[in-house]
């Protein structure tokens, strides 16, 4: 299911259906913290929750489920990729980093309200790991653009954009995206295809950290309900230590 299809299955939702979907995945989430992060997935925690609703519930909670079941899973090979890095002409391969460092990606984007209110702590994550790990925000398709579903906080905020037109719309949002949250990670800008984000399960936003050895070791959960930039945080820790005790 693509982007504007999960986007028309959420708004078709009345309220209590919304207020419903919403408590079912604070339960899931409170679950979630009895599992290890590589074993809790949207369907063990949504899935045997979804007798007795509605059908248009059950779908949009299906669609939750299967977003979240996108990209490659822990111990994977990732898509590779070759995208621009934004403010220059450099293009940074993936692939390029195996063998020599681990790779933190962020995916998100401007319209993404979530995404703005969390970009300070993923700054703290690069900060703290940024001399051991490579670290880069995927500047993917707007979540909610302002020919699409337009949220209120965004134009309360003056953060309206429409849906990228072309390439350079893209790179020009994505600039004045890392203007006005000051973000200090590099950006690299998804092609127009969104062959990446696709392959990642990335939009609206998403985390994942690819060991020096060109494997996912973490997948985050698909955002906004299972976004985790303190599990994220504790992967790259993981990860760097068993880098370093392996040498």
């Amino acid at each position: 299911m693509e982007k504007q299809e999960r986007d028309n299955l959420m708004t078709r939702l009345t309220p209590e259906e919304r207020s419903t979907m919403r408590r079912l995945i604070d339960d899931a989430k409170e679950e979630w913290k009895t599992y290890a992060p590589e074993v809790f997935t949207a369907q063990k925690g949504l899935g045997p929750r979804k007798e007795g609703l509605s059908p248009q519930l059950q779908a949009a909670i299906d669609a939750v489920i299967a977003r979240d079941e996108m990209g490659p899973a822990v111990g994977q090979e990732p898509p590779d990729f070759n995208l621009k890095l934004l403010g220059s002409e450099d293009r940074i391969r993936l692939s390029d980093f195996r063998g020599k460092r681990s790779v933190g990606l962020v995916f998100g984007s401007y319209t993404w309200p979530p995404f703005r209110s969390q970009i300070g702590s993923i700054e703290h994550v690069y900060d703290r790991f940024g001399p051991q790990v490579e670290f880069f925000v995927v500047y993917v398709q707007e979540a909610h653009p302002s020919d699409g579903w337009q949220m209120p906080i965004n134009v309360e905020e003056d953060v309206i954009y429409r849906q990228h037109q072309s390439y350079v719309e893209r790179e020009e949002t994505a600039a004045a995206c890392s203007l006005g949250l000051d973000i200090k990670l590099p950006i690299l800008i998804e092609e127009m295809d969104n062959v990446v984000d696709y392959g990642y399960g990335a939009a609206p936003e998403r985390l994942y950290l690819i060991d020096a050895d060109g494997f996912v070791a973490y997948r985050g959960g698909a955002g906004p309900h299972f976004f985790n930039v303190a599990e994220w945080e504790q992967a790259i820790e993981i990860c760097l230590s068993k880098a370093t005790a392996s040498r």
